[in-house]
């Protein structure tokens, strides 16, 4: 606000420097992109070659680093005409960026996810005269250009610019594993020099490999990141998928061994714990129980309270469920039963509770109910922050009574929301309090980027530790309320009703697929709080005599009714088990009809495990998570789906298997 008053005032100095200092900030896009385009404006205002300059470097920016091209309409207004004003010799270095910039620019349209800007800017990167000789350069280029056609789905030309991706990068220097961990030095256009970025490059180009089945250069290439780079930090994930790409090709006694060793030659890697539960997966897939029992009980060993939404309490569900395949149900009921207290609400414990309440169903209630009792009865405790006295912090709650929800984060952004560098106490504190003014979607947003787990060292803080080790009960539950909200009740409950869905389901799809944000659209055209394409939409609104366009589906009446509908339909297709409408939701409804045919007699657990996309398959974990939150929260007078899981993925499926048996 000060910068635009003295730019008001005609004191372009004093509010330049009051802009530069803001945006050296880290602040969401939400705010950083309005305040970089005001700002060049201002500039533009006061006629100077070096304005004009500052202008293009802030059209850049926003044009390059704004998500999905926020903004990018008028940052190309403002680049032309701050172009125009300047002289050919001053215009020229923006018109022809040099080797370094040019790189630069696709980095920062890769992490924008501006895709296919990236790939026209990597295009022209490949074909510059520096990039045709092994050096740091050359490998960074082919390495974004491989990056670029992955992100547009052109994966077998991808795996294949890696190929020459490593090529450039040159062979691995000589004390490659002493330096392997040390900071990456900047990009040089010079021949010969250095590839510090060298394992990266290698093991995306595995990565890119192993995506499309080329599981034999996959393997060598996680084999020579190994073999140059053993001290690196990708060395354990190279093992890891190494061996998985090995196991493709029918090795498994090599992948055995490879991940048998794992925690032995990586004894802090990352990835040793994805390592023995892929080695317990492959003897359970192979219905050798006991077999698995080794990996989980050295799982469960090393890594005894797993947090990450996707792995959080496996270890001892699936050694519960190894103990009941063996011949000790007490000692699997036990394990279940201590995944159900001590994880709540996760995805194992939903699992855990569905299969102990199929054997023992006063030992599934008796387990909840002991721990939703348990977490009733922590003491409150007020939050209290020095913070709370500074100007920022009183402007935020005046703001947040006027119903200024944006003025108010602005505020609260200041005190370090945004970047996550706040106090715990201050986090919450904001999250609670743009709720109270009904601004769910922002409250929730808060607590979204904090629950994600910072890099080490960065002076982040994490939320996660703080509520999700407790049920919903007592102090704890207003958490649960902030980070599973539901805004757009009303329609909400009309449209899941009208459809003849739970409302939880609508709301556990929402919260994945857009974070209740309507105007959202994603890099593949899907758009608003379900994140529908069009051609999905128009389908579904026919009937209900609904709009289908994109600009439709970012109104939320809209959105909702046909999210709903297309659930219903989903549903309708898997009427022996409706969570299958979960992995169709996101990769379509004849994706789940193919892995059912594939296995059909497979355990519903076992059958999400290996569901073969990545994306769908931490999606069915975070969707049913969500599921199961909703329906203890909100619907807890009704029959849980999510804690009811068929024990079979498809009932159905594995009765008719059983029938055709001789």
């Amino acid at each position: 606000m000060i910068a635009h008053a003295l730019a008001e005032k005609g004191d372009i100095g004093a509010a330049a420097a009051r802009w530069q200092a803001y945006l050296a900030r880290s602040w969401p896009a939400s705010t950083w992109v309005p305040e970089a385009l005001r700002f060049a404006r201002a500039l533009l205002r006061h006629p100077k070659e070096d304005h004009a300059e500052e202008a293009i470097r802030l059209a850049r920016r926003v044009l390059d680093e704004a998500p999905g091209g926020a903004g990018a309409g008028e940052a190309k207004e403002i680049l032309e005409q701050a172009l125009s004003t300047l002289p050919f010799a001053r215009r020229k270095p923006f018109l022809d960026p040099g080797p370094a910039d040019l790189l630069a620019r696709a980095r920062a349209l890769l992490a924008s996810r501006q895709d296919k800007e990236a790939l026209a800017v990597t295009e022209a990167l490949i074909a510059l005269p520096e990039a045709q000789a092994p050096s740091a350069f050359a490998c960074d280029a082919f390495a974004a250009r491989g990056e670029a056609l992955g992100r547009v789905r052109r994966r077998a030309e991808a795996a294949d610019i890696y190929g020459t991706a490593i090529e450039r990068c040159g062979p691995a220097a000589p004390a490659a594993a002493a330096v392997a961990s040390a900071p990456a030095a900047p990009a040089t256009a010079g021949a010969g020099a250095p590839a510090p970025r060298r394992p990266e490059t290698l093991y995306n180009a595995a990565r890119a490999s192993f995506r499309v089945d080329r599981h034999a250069e996959a393997a060598a290439r996680f084999a020579l990141l190994e073999k140059e780079y053993p001290d690196h930090r990708l060395a354990d994930d190279a093992r890891y998928l190494g061996a998985r790409a090995l196991l493709a090709l029918g090795d498994q006694a090599q992948f055995v061994q490879m991940l048998t060793a794992m925690p032995d030659d990586y004894p802090s890697g990352d990835m040793v714990a994805d390592g023995l539960f892929e080695l317990a997966l492959f003897e359970m897939e192979r219905d050798s129980w006991a077999g698995a029992v080794r990996p989980l009980e050295l799982g469960l060993a090393r890594f005894p309270h797993e947090r990450a939404y996707h792995a959080a309490g496996r270890f001892p569900y699936y050694l519960g469920r190894a103990h009941i395949e063996t011949g000790s149900p007490d000692k699997g009921k036990a394990l279940l039963e201590e995944v159900i207290r001590d994880y709540p609400l996760s995805f194992y414990m939903a699992l855990a509770h569905a299969r102990l309440a199929h054997a023992d169903p006063a030992a599934a209630q008796r387990a909840l109910s002991a721990a939703l009792e348990r977490d009733a009865s922590a003491p409150y405790a007020e939050l209290r922050s020095p913070l709370f006295a500074r100007p920022a912090f009183t402007r935020a709650v005046e703001l947040a009574r006027q119903g200024e929800a944006k003025l108010a984060r602005r505020e609260l952004d200041a005190l370090g929301v945004g970047s996550r560098t706040a106090p715990r106490e201050v986090m919450w504190a904001s999250a609670f309090l743009l709720a109270r003014a009904g601004a769910l979607p922002q409250s929730y947003s808060i607590l979204r980027t904090a629950m994600a787990a910072p890099s080490a060292d960065d002076g982040r803080v994490e939320l996660a530790g703080d509520w999700v080790d407790h049920y919903p009960a007592g102090r704890w539950r207003s958490a649960w309320e902030l980070a599973y909200p539901r805004p757009f009740a009303a329609l909400v409950a009309a449209e899941a009703k009208r459809s003849g869905i739970p409302e939880a389901l609508a709301y556990a799809i929402m919260r994945e697929e857009s974070a209740f944000d309507p105007k959202v659209a994603s890099p593949a055209q899907a758009y608003g709080l379900m994140q529908l394409i069009v051609p999905t939409a128009k389908r579904m609104a026919k009937p209900l005599g609904l709009p289908s366009s994109a600009e439709a589906l970012r109104r939320p009446e809209v959105n909702i009714a046909l999210g709903c509908r297309y659930l219903s339909v989903l549903r309708g297709q898997f009427s022996d088990n409706p969570l299958l409408a979960i992995p169709a939701y996101n990769a379509g409804g004849g994706a789940p009809k193919r892995w059912i045919a594939e296995r059909p007699s497979q355990s519903f657990d076992l059958w999400v495990e290996r569901i073969p996309y990545e994306e769908t398959r931490l999606y069915t974990k975070r969707v049913l998570t969500s599921l199961a939150v909703y329906e203890l929260l909100y619907a807890g007078d009704q029959p849980s789906e999510a804690l009811r899981t068929p024990l079979p993925a498809s009932p159905a499926a594995r009765s008719a298997v059983a029938n055709a048996a001789p």
